[in-house]
């Protein structure tokens, strides 16, 4: 295995240390971003930060503050970090988005995961995948593969091959899909354990890494493809090689319906999820946006991250995250998703922008007099009807980038990326904020502060107006 270095675009190793001096900015908070000027980073050649100078010279920005115009454009951030998509659903990328979930999986969906059966057809479209995830500044990414091991195995090897960090986890499914589809519970759980053995030892971790650039994900696709049966078997082999564990929960109100149907006890994807000790630390659930505070509070009570897809959200679950309430109410780690295909593009920054265009959205699809016939154990009428009119949920540019970028990387469970210090792995993406395309390419300086003593300051608070342009799509482009 190569070693991990995602900034050089050959697939080369480098044989001596890499000095890069510039602007860091990353987002060691939900509410602040860091900033440090005119700063060397030394990365070995295994691709980890081995020091950072001048180490004194950060500054620490919020929001609110002002931002007059000075001159300052080409930075470095931490790389983006996708903790939800469907690596097969790749080829229907942007298309096919017309249908409700349940039918959408049935009618498109499921018949073109199916054709990963073919190992030659399922690495032509990794490769692809891979490539433009790549391109797009994604340096790590949590992926649901298909029910097929060789083809599951290929797309390890696929990210392994280019460089990209990856958690990836052979789908499970033993009801509710089609024929040709369908796999036995004593299949899935079999193909689970062959694929996280293998992946371990394949991905063996470097020297100072607890793991992998590779590693493997227990994955049940969802409560109304997985049997009682199957999802005791998948947290036990989950418990047994200690891997993550990623699902969806409460995505969509036809899933909440099913649900529902199948299991007229506990009803809920969390109460069905926690009786089968699949919410851990190392869990991400998809989605989301139709839990209750009460199940949010289990979710920070016992660590579990969401994986937030405002695009999918909305086009499938007609419903919105409530980002703010879940993190500072209850306390749970939220990241960021693109769910190809869910989701209509592969780009995270799409997806930043889209986080807070999105909490602009006051209201739940299920607060409509249509969808009272879903149930809602332990919340109250008011609250059901009412909740998200009762508190801002106005997600910033800054925290949008936070889930990117360090939330990801907590959901991820991968503790050295996702800010910048010292040995942290060097897993970035270099942003030109001077770029502006109206200009056909041509970098547009604005007036620097002329005077000495304000010029560091200007500096800073320029940055920081041009971070939040590119974010909002005003210029700027990943290098």
């Amino acid at each position: 295995m190569p070693p991990r270095f995602p900034y050089f675009d050959s697939p080369t190793p480098p044989t001596s240390d890499l000095h890069l001096h510039g602007t860091f900015i990353d987002f060691p908070t939900p509410t602040s971003l860091r900033i440090r000027l005119d700063t060397e980073v030394t990365i070995s050649p295994s691709g980890t930060m081995t020091s950072i100078s001048p180490p004194g010279r950060e500054f620490w920005a919020h929001h609110s503050i002002p931002f007059p115009p000075t001159n300052h454009s080409r930075i470095f951030l931490p790389g983006f970090i996708d903790t939800h998509l469907h690596a097969p659903q790749y080829p229907q990328l942007a298309t096919k988005t017309d249908l409700p979930l349940m039918e959408w999986l049935e009618t498109y969906t499921f018949p073109l995961e199916a054709r990963f059966a073919d190992p030659e057809f399922a690495e032509k479209v990794w490769e692809r995948l891979v490539k433009r995830l790549l391109r797009n500044g994604t340096t790590g990414a949590v992926m649901f593969a298909s029910k097929h091991v060789e083809a599951t195995k290929r797309l390890a090897g696929t990210c392994g091959r280019f460089g990209l960090r990856a958690a990836i986890g052979k789908v499970c499914s033993d009801r509710n899909v089609p024929e040709g589809y369908m796999e036995t519970r004593e299949e899935s759980l079999r193909g689970t354990e062959e694929f996280v053995k293998w992946c371990k030892e394949t991905f063996k971790s470097a020297e100072g890494e607890e793991e992998g650039l590779v590693v493997p994900v227990v994955t049940p696709r969802f409560i109304p493809t997985c049997t009682p049966e199957l999802l005791r078997g998948l947290s036990a082999i989950a418990k047994k090689h200690s891997t993550r564990i990623q699902t969806h929960a409460a995505e969509s109100l036809d899933e909440i319906l099913l649900v529902q149907s199948l299991h007229p006890i506990h009803q809920r994807d969390i109460s069905l999820l926690t009786r089968h000790h699949l919410l851990t630390p190392r869990t991400i659930l998809a989605h989301c946006c139709h839990l209750t505070d009460p199940e949010a509070k289990i979710l920070g009570q016992l660590g579990t991250s969401i994986a937030s897809c405002p695009t999918s959200n909305l086009l499938f679950a007609q419903a919105v995250l409530p980002v703010r309430r879940f993190q500072e109410r209850f306390n749970v780690n939220i990241a960021l998703g693109t769910d190809i295909a869910g989701g209509h593009s592969i780009s995270m920054l799409s997806a930043i922008r889209q986080a807070g265009l999105v909490s602009r959205v006051h209201g739940f699809r299920m607060m409509s007099e249509h969808d009272r016939s879903v149930r809602i154990p332990e919340m109250h009428e008011e609250e059901q009807y009412d909740r998200l009119a009762r508190e801002g949920e106005v997600v910033d540019w800054v925290r949008a980038l936070y889930m990117a970028t360090t939330g990801g990387a907590v959901a991820a469970g991968w503790e050295k990326v996702g800010v910048f210090e010292v040995g942290m792995r060097w897993d970035a993406v270099e942003v030109d904020l001077g770029w502006d395309e109206g200009e056909a390419g041509e970098k547009e300086n604005v007036v620097a502060v002329e005077e000495e003593e304000e010029e560091e300051n200007g500096r800073v608070d320029e940055v920081v107006e041009k971070l939040e342009r590119w974010w909002s799509g005003m210029g700027g482009r990943r290098v």
